[in-house]
């Protein structure tokens, strides 16, 4: 455990150029007048594990913010250009509704494009199991998914994933991570983008996960020839809400059924 000074060393060190003023005005604000919420922050580093990171959103090294992600997305890098080399490298970013999600998810993008990668960044919040898709769709060599699941509203997370569209696993899991600790925080501020983020290539990726609902609904109207048709769809996540348009929409209005889209 790190004594109250070196607490406030640390903190001190994220009030330097490479942080934006956001960040530096709540480090300044914990150093005056919260010591509490100053040493919950700075006491220890927030952990890549075997999941990823997951933490309470804001300044401080054991917080979620743009810079611990920063480290996590440029330590994978590193391991991705061990691993693949450093020429024709893909991968895929998902995000859910979680506050700075959408953040998280471009600050990613920018950090894997400085590197060289092309990026495919969902143009809105996915289920983490279309990024698996994505993954194997795109040919990526690895993946990631902002978003901490069942966690409080202040908490927010950063899942990684290797090219067979699952979390990672040995010996990726535990290599990644040892990658990550070389990193040091002033290290990932000067990445920008480099103009390989291809967002809205992803748009059509829902249309196919929901294929087999599409030819359901077809089917249906064909065979019975139904006048009304009623669906009831209970949201379990509001990212579900999102994709079950795209079907339905396809699918035709609710009282003039029509086929789904070309090539279904």
């Amino acid at each position: 455990m790190l004594s109250i000074d070196q607490i406030k060393t640390k903190a001190q060190s994220w009030l330097g150029s490479e942080f934006n003023d956001e960040t530096r005005k709540e480090v300044k604000e914990m150093l005056a007048n919260d010591e509490k919420k100053l040493i919950d922050a700075f006491y220890q580093d927030l952990e890549f594990g075997t999941g990823g990171l997951r933490g309470i959103m804001g300044a401080g090294t054991n917080r979620m913010n743009i810079y611990t992600l920063g480290m996590a997305t440029q330590g994978l890098s590193n391991y991705i250009i061990k691993q693949c080399g450093d020429k024709g490298i893909r991968v895929a970013i998902a995000y859910d509704c979680r506050n700075n999600s959408r953040y998280f998810a471009e600050t990613t993008a920018n950090i894997f494009s400085a590197n060289g990668f092309e990026v495919f960044l969902f143009e809105s919040l996915r289920p983490t199991p279309e990024l698996s898709f994505a993954i194997r769709h795109y040919k990526c060599q690895s993946g990631v998914v902002i978003t901490a699941s069942h966690n409080p509203p202040e908490y927010n997370g950063y899942k990684a994933y290797w090219n067979d569209g699952s979390q990672l696993v040995a010996p990726h899991d535990e290599n990644v991570i040892e990658e990550v600790q070389k990193v040091r925080v002033e290290n990932t501020g000067v990445l920008l983008a480099s103009g390989l983020i291809a967002g809205e290539a992803l748009m059509g990726l829902a249309i196919a996960i929901f294929a087999v609902f599409n030819i359901f609904l077809y089917n249906y109207f064909s065979f019975f020839k139904e006048p009304t048709f009623y669906i009831s769809f209970i949201v379990l996540a509001i990212i579900a809400y999102v994709l079950i348009q795209i079907p339905l929409k396809n699918a035709g209005k609710p009282d003039e059924p029509a086929p789904p889209a070309s090539g279904m």
